[in-house]
Protein backbone atom coordinates (compact mmCIF):
# COMPACT_ATOMS: atom_id res chain seq x y z
CA UNK A 1 0.00 0.00 0.00
CA UNK A 2 1.41 3.78 -1.07
CA UNK A 3 1.05 5.91 2.15
CA UNK A 4 2.47 9.33 3.20
CA UNK A 5 3.71 11.17 6.64
CA UNK A 6 0.67 11.69 8.58
CA UNK A 7 -2.16 9.89 6.53
CA UNK A 8 -3.62 6.42 6.92
CA UNK A 9 -2.41 3.62 4.07
CA UNK A 10 -4.28 4.38 0.66
CA UNK A 11 -6.02 1.12 -0.43
CA UNK A 12 -5.31 0.07 -3.48
CA UNK A 13 -7.03 -2.09 -6.45
CA UNK A 14 -6.89 -2.47 -10.41
CA UNK A 15 -9.02 0.28 -12.03
CA UNK A 16 -12.64 -0.12 -13.04
CA UNK A 17 -12.60 3.20 -14.83
CA UNK A 18 -10.69 4.70 -17.82
CA UNK A 19 -7.33 5.72 -16.47
CA UNK A 20 -5.94 9.24 -17.89
CA UNK A 21 -2.01 9.50 -18.56
CA UNK A 22 -1.51 10.86 -14.81
CA UNK A 23 -4.02 8.79 -12.97
CA UNK A 24 -2.90 6.68 -10.16
CA UNK A 25 -3.61 3.08 -11.56
CA UNK A 26 -3.12 1.77 -8.32
CA UNK A 27 -5.63 3.38 -6.30
CA UNK A 28 -8.98 2.65 -4.95
CA UNK A 29 -11.42 5.49 -5.79
CA UNK A 30 -11.34 5.81 -1.98
CA UNK A 31 -7.30 5.99 -2.23
CA UNK A 32 -7.86 8.50 -5.03
CA UNK A 33 -10.39 10.78 -3.05
CA UNK A 34 -7.57 10.74 -0.09
CA UNK A 35 -5.12 12.09 -2.43
CA UNK A 36 -7.62 15.03 -3.71
CA UNK A 37 -7.30 15.47 0.46
CA UNK A 38 -3.77 15.40 0.60
CA UNK A 39 -3.26 17.92 -2.27
CA UNK A 40 -5.69 20.41 -0.43
CA UNK A 41 -4.38 20.19 2.83
CA UNK A 42 -0.51 20.37 1.88
CA UNK A 43 -2.01 23.79 -0.86
CA UNK A 44 -3.81 25.70 2.34
CA UNK A 45 -1.13 25.21 4.80
CA UNK A 46 1.38 26.51 2.14
CA UNK A 47 3.42 23.38 1.61
CA UNK A 48 3.98 21.24 -1.37
CA UNK A 49 1.90 18.18 -1.67
CA UNK A 50 3.31 14.76 -1.99
CA UNK A 51 4.50 14.36 -5.67
CA UNK A 52 2.27 11.23 -7.00
CA UNK A 53 -1.35 13.25 -5.40
CA UNK A 54 0.11 16.23 -7.15
CA UNK A 55 0.79 15.28 -10.78
CA UNK A 56 -2.59 13.48 -10.23
CA UNK A 57 -4.55 16.84 -8.88
CA UNK A 58 -2.80 19.26 -10.97
CA UNK A 59 -2.86 16.32 -14.35
CA UNK A 60 -7.06 16.88 -13.76
CA UNK A 61 -7.48 20.02 -13.10
CA UNK A 62 -5.23 21.00 -16.16
CA UNK A 63 -6.90 19.05 -18.53
CA UNK A 64 -10.20 19.72 -16.91
CA UNK A 65 -9.50 23.32 -18.05
CA UNK A 66 -8.51 22.63 -21.40
CA UNK A 67 -11.20 20.22 -22.24
CA UNK A 68 -13.98 20.76 -19.80
CA UNK A 69 -16.22 18.34 -18.90
CA UNK A 70 -17.09 16.94 -15.56
CA UNK A 71 -14.04 16.96 -12.65
CA UNK A 72 -15.26 14.81 -10.35
CA UNK A 73 -16.17 11.99 -12.79
CA UNK A 74 -13.89 12.61 -15.61
CA UNK A 75 -10.77 13.80 -14.80
CA UNK A 76 -10.19 12.80 -10.83
CA UNK A 77 -12.45 9.76 -10.82
CA UNK A 78 -14.03 10.00 -7.88
CA UNK A 79 -17.34 10.23 -8.13
CA UNK A 80 -19.83 7.96 -6.37
CA UNK A 81 -21.01 4.89 -8.28
CA UNK A 82 -24.67 5.31 -9.40
CA UNK A 83 -27.16 4.36 -6.65
CA UNK A 84 -24.14 4.76 -4.19
CA UNK A 85 -24.22 7.43 -0.90
CA UNK A 86 -20.82 7.48 -0.52
CA UNK A 87 -19.79 10.76 -2.48
CA UNK A 88 -16.47 12.17 -1.80
CA UNK A 89 -17.66 14.12 1.15
CA UNK A 90 -19.31 11.20 2.60
CA UNK A 91 -15.34 9.41 2.61
CA UNK A 92 -14.18 12.40 3.69
CA UNK A 93 -16.22 13.06 6.94
CA UNK A 94 -15.32 9.23 7.80
CA UNK A 95 -11.94 10.30 8.31
CA UNK A 96 -12.84 13.50 10.31
CA UNK A 97 -12.91 16.96 9.81
CA UNK A 98 -9.90 18.75 7.53
CA UNK A 99 -9.09 21.18 10.68
CA UNK A 100 -8.50 18.18 12.75
CA UNK A 101 -5.09 17.40 9.95
CA UNK A 102 -3.24 20.43 9.94
CA UNK A 103 -5.60 22.33 7.43
CA UNK A 104 -8.20 24.96 7.74
CA UNK A 105 -11.58 24.26 7.39
CA UNK A 106 -12.47 27.63 6.00
CA UNK A 107 -11.04 28.54 2.71
CA UNK A 108 -9.16 31.77 2.39
CA UNK A 109 -11.06 35.00 0.53
CA UNK A 110 -10.30 35.32 -3.57
CA UNK A 111 -8.18 38.21 -3.69
CA UNK A 112 -9.06 41.12 -5.49
CA UNK A 113 -9.97 40.92 -9.12
CA UNK A 114 -10.44 37.03 -9.12
CA UNK A 115 -13.71 35.62 -10.28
Amino acid sequence: MATFAHSPPIPMTAPSWKPWPFAPLHLTREGRVRMVRQVTQALLAGKKPPAEAGLFVGGALLKWLQAGGNLERDYLCISAPRGSHKTPQVLIADEGDLSEHGASSTLPRPEEGDS
